[in-house]
């Protein structure tokens, strides 16, 4: 039954690289392979029956209609799912700063927690993308940025053998955009590769055009994976300059400096509205990435000056009311991750 499964899928595989039509389309195709194994699984238990006693017999009949039930329900699951959540061909942008996205329009019966299932992306992510969207206040038709992690990008299908069905996915060609940026900056992959996959030369690449770079599982991309945490909700619009500023310095640091530790923060001083800290050893004006674990909370922040002598070792960073309260720290001391460019 293994090995039947695996020609099934890799039959929708070859499939998608040489017939040049629509996922709806193949999916009648996929459908038909799936019958036609059926077909011979069932003439397989009518030999079987012929030859084995009837008591293997019955044990063989069980294991098979098993395996067939499997078969079949993973086949259709996975047309069901991208009939639920992908629209046609994906395609992918790029923010400046170089996150790939898509642009996804809710479609009926999809909740913002199911595209974050399906997307494998935190919805405190999609929140920050989309800054004007109010939570619980999602409709049909209303067009999200979906960042996706280039992980999730099969360039290679030797690796897709568990999943029944691919959706290709395309970048389109920019003004300022080159060759080698699109292909290794953008997409993590050789140049050779990207005009492989596309059958052109570097030359064909002009403005407008519709680069093969990838695909992805329809089924979902966190389908085998763990279910993505939905509690990292919160999104700040005012710590985003902030956010900027960190992503800037990124773009030029030679290290990034990761530590976990104990945060602290005075719970008897008043409201305080800025996003400051102070930190051992990072310089004044540094910008710190910090997260809270329990809560999946992240804030950007800078630094004021150094930790006074007077605080625990323990302590790797001393912030502010406001600062502690948007990451959701309830005591003084609180277990944070944080990092910065040097």
């Amino acid at each position: 039954m293994r090995t039947l499964y695996h020609i099934s899928c890799r039959t929708s595989l070859i499939f998608r690289q040489i017939v040049p039509i629509s996922a709806l389309k193949i999916q009648a195709i996929e459908k038909s392979v799936a019958a036609f194994f059926a077909l011979n699984l069932i003439n397989s238990i009518r030999e079987l029956m012929r030859r084995l006693k009837t008591d293997m017999v019955l044990k063989v009949m069980l294991s098979t209609t098993i395996s067939l039930l499997f078969l079949t329900s993973l086949l259709f699951s996975q047309n069901m799912m991208e009939d639920r959540y992908l629209q046609g061909m994906v395609n992918v942008d790029r923010t400046p700063a170089g996150t790939i996205f898509i642009q996804h329009i809710i479609g009926e019966g999809q909740s913002l927690y199911g595209i974050s299932q399906f997307f494998d992306v935190p919805l405190y992510d999609i929140k920050r993308f989309n800054p004007d969207m109010i939570l619980g206040e999602e409709t049909v038709g209303m067009e999200l940025k979906i960042p996706i992690d280039k992980k999730h990008l099969i360039q290679d299908l030797s690796k897709a053998n568990r999943y029944a069905m691919l959706e290709k996915v395309f970048y389109t060609v920019k003004k300022g955009d080159t060759p080698y940026g699109i292909a290794k900056r953008a997409f993590s992959m050789k140049l050779e590769k990207l005009l492989e996959l596309n059958g052109i030369e570097e030359a064909d690449i002009t403005v407008g055009r519709f680069l093969h770079v990838g695909w992805i599982p329809s089924v979902g991309l966190n389908h085998f994976g763990k279910p993505v945490k939905a509690k990292a909700v919160y999104y700040s619009r005012h710590n985003e300059a902030f956010r900027n500023e960190f992503t800037a310095k990124g773009a030029n640091s030679k290290e990034l400096i990761e530590e976990r530790g104990a945060a602290y923060w005075n719970k008897s001083a008043g409201e305080d509205f800025d996003y400051y800290v102070m930190h051992r050893n990072a310089p004044k004006n540094t910008m710190i990435e910090i997260t809270n674990p329990d809560t999946g909370r992240k804030i950007y922040t800078k630094v004021l000056g150094k930790i006074p002598p007077k605080y625990p070792n323990k302590v790797i960073i001393v912030v502010s009311p406001k600062v502690a309260k948007e990451l959701g720290g309830v005591n003084a001391n609180f277990f944070v991750s944080l990092s910065y460019h040097k």
